[in-house]
């Protein structure tokens, strides 16, 4: 092949270029000259091509896995193959940050990454967020780097800000990743839509994790109650507790539930200082 003149290249690629792009793209294996010709080609294909082409998509997810390289991928945005939902979904669950990168470099995939049909403020659909949400799914798998990734976007209406609280929710049920709670509170809490009663859950939901509550009990970031003060006793938070005694209106203490719990716990320091205040 590579003893071929170039012009007859050219008319052997007039019968390849429509082609799908998955077997196009193979083609460059064949010969440098064929591996030119297809890495400069641009625009090849119209930008509804893969929409109804339930083939092409399901190659592209396979792809997501199968291929280390985001250089195809460069090629199909290239070329006008924009990726579907379920495409999106199966480069998130596999992991694959590299090529969201690529993605938000074109305003059709941004406009299906960042579809309004994830905003639980229009549609109120907590089931359709969890179920195909992109950031709920990186969430329950642990996926830091796409977390991030997907809320620090600088976009004015970035559908993933509203579903922080889902998110933190689903991740305590799974129990997967105690560093993107911690992420989440610490630089997103003005992101959050049920600020105190999210804490709350994180609270009760998070075992060992006293540093991540004094610094929301330091930043005002909790509501300290009397279920804060009892779940704080139940998990042996001690320092948490105290400092929540110090805070607390005595009207909104129940005594007795508390001394019942701290002798239950048998958590003398603690113990100590309700007697004390």
């Amino acid at each position: 092949m590579d003893s071929l003149p170039p012009e007859l290249y050219d008319n052997i690629f007039v019968f390849l270029k429509g082609l799908d792009p998955i077997d196009l793209y193979k083609i460059r294996l064949v010969s440098k000259k064929f591996q030119r010709i297809i890495d400069n080609l641009k625009y090849n294909y119209t930008a509804d091509f893969i929409k109804n082409n339930i083939s092409l998509q399901n190659k592209i997810n396979r792809l997501t896995f199968s291929s280390k390289s985001v250089n195809i991928f460069r090629w199909l945005f290239k070329n006008n193959i924009f990726l579907t939902d379920n495409n999106i979904i199966n480069i998130v669950s596999n992991n694959r940050l590299d090529i969201l990168k690529e993605c938000i470099k074109y305003n059709e995939i941004l406009n299906n990454l960042f579809n309004d049909k994830y905003s639980i403020l229009i549609f109120n659909s907590q089931k359709l967020v969890q179920s195909e949400s992109p950031l709920i799914i990186a969430g329950v798998k642990g996926y830091y780097d796409i977390v991030k990734f997907l809320i620090e976007i600088p976009l004015m209406k970035n559908p993933f800000h509203q579903q922080i609280d889902i998110l933190i929710e689903d991740i305590l049920y799974s129990k997967n990743s105690r560093s993107l709670i911690k992420y989440l509170c610490t630089y997103h809490y003005d992101k959050f839509i049920h600020k105190h009663f999210t804490t709350e859950k994180i609270l009760k939901g998070l075992d060992d994790c006293e540093d991540l509550i004094f610094y929301l009990l330091k930043s005002n970031k909790i509501c300290i109650n009397n279920v804060f003060i009892i779940t704080c006793i139940e998990k042996n938070y001690t320092k948490s507790c105290i400092y929540g005694y110090k805070k607390i209106s005595d009207n909104l203490l129940i005594p007795g539930e508390n001394i019942v719990r701290i002798f239950k716990t048998e958590n003398i320091d603690l113990l100590d200082y309700f007697i004390l205040k």
